[in-house]
């Protein structure tokens, strides 16, 4: 309702938000909504949220059956169309995934691909003779191995921290 009330005092010709579902269900049905965020925040509109976190897999889908009967009371109240799920509610928007392709941990359903970062990446630095790098992955990426077998052998001082690494990679 705060949003709803600000929204319709300011009458915006467009909003854009990042992160902002609650902006984008206040608005939905009457202002033109553009949303970006990183691949986390933005999951793609009308699919299943992936369990991104195994633990907290147990009970999501309660979680979500939740949220959506709370969205649908809202939309609901407003006479507009109701959501068979959650991530319904980020098709009410123009939905932008800011993060590298690569790095979108929806990029395996994702379209289209998530468009890149909004600031430009710096340039890599050289590493020098005390330069470490550390690094923390999900082992159930295909692509962890190789990324760890560049780096061995390139040489470079590391230690990465591999959630769910496979046993047969030590």
């Amino acid at each position: 309702a705060s949003w709803q009330a600000l929204i319709d005092t300011e009458k915006p010709a467009l909003i854009v938000c990042d992160h902002s579902p609650t902006v984008v269900l206040a608005a939905a049905g009457f202002y033109p909504v553009i949303h970006l965020g990183s691949g986390f925040a933005n999951p793609p509109a009308g699919l299943p949220f992936l369990p991104l976190y195994p633990p907290a897999a147990e009970g999501a889908r309660e979680r979500a059956a939740r949220v959506q009967a709370s969205i649908s009371q809202i939309r609901a109240n407003h006479r507009l169309s109701l959501p068979t799920q959650v991530s319904d509610l980020l098709g009410w928007a123009e939905c932008f995934a800011c993060s590298l392709p690569e790095l979108d941990p929806y990029r395996s359903v994702r379209s289209p691909p998530a468009i890149g970062t909004l600031h430009r990446l710096p340039q890599p630095a050289l590493l020098g003779d005390r330069a470490f790098v550390f690094g923390y992955l999900a082992g159930e990426d295909s692509r962890v191995i190789k990324v760890l077998e560049s780096l061995a052998r390139a040489k470079v001082k590391c230690s990465f921290y591999v959630r769910q690494a496979s046993a047969a990679w030590v």
